[in-house]
């Protein structure tokens, strides 16, 4: 699958780059081969940060082979992560993740409980302390 077809079609979820300076900012919207994007997240990382499931969101293989792409050469390298999906409602991840809707709902619900979640004026997002949990897993 190519990177515009795996935009179109959601598979594609989030990117990273190694920019000097941001060259997308939230609310933004871009025109791609793969359509039109609106940048829901940004954030400055170390590339220690960025999971083998991160770079599979990406389109790429895994955080090795992304890095090649970009150009990382430490960990300790500074990356933008550009994510699409925090701020959409549960039932429409639900759909994108082919969970059903109210269990979904409710898993949201106990991740929010354990302060692994947020909530936004529309949908969600991971938490700070969700974040730092999905690195310590390496997912």
């Amino acid at each position: 699958m190519s990177l515009h077809d795996g935009l179109r079609t959601g598979a594609i979820t989030l990117t990273v780059r190694r920019w000097t300076r941001p060259q997308a900012k939230v609310g933004g919207r871009y025109r791609t081969g793969g359509g039109l994007l609106e940048v829901t997240a940004i954030e400055q990382v170390p590339a220690r940060a960025i999971t083998d499931t991160d770079a599979r969101r990406c389109g790429s293989s895994d955080r090795v082979a992304l890095f090649t792409a970009i150009g990382v050469g430490s960990d300790d390298d500074l990356v933008y992560r550009i994510d699409q999906h925090p701020a959409r409602r549960a039932g429409d991840l639900a759909d994108m993740a082919g969970r059903e809707r109210l269990a979904f709902k409710a898993d949201v619900r106990k991740l929010k409980g354990l302060g692994l979640t947020q909530s936004l004026e529309v949908g969600y997002r991971l938490s700070s302390r969700g974040e730092a949990y999905l690195r310590l897993r390496g997912s």
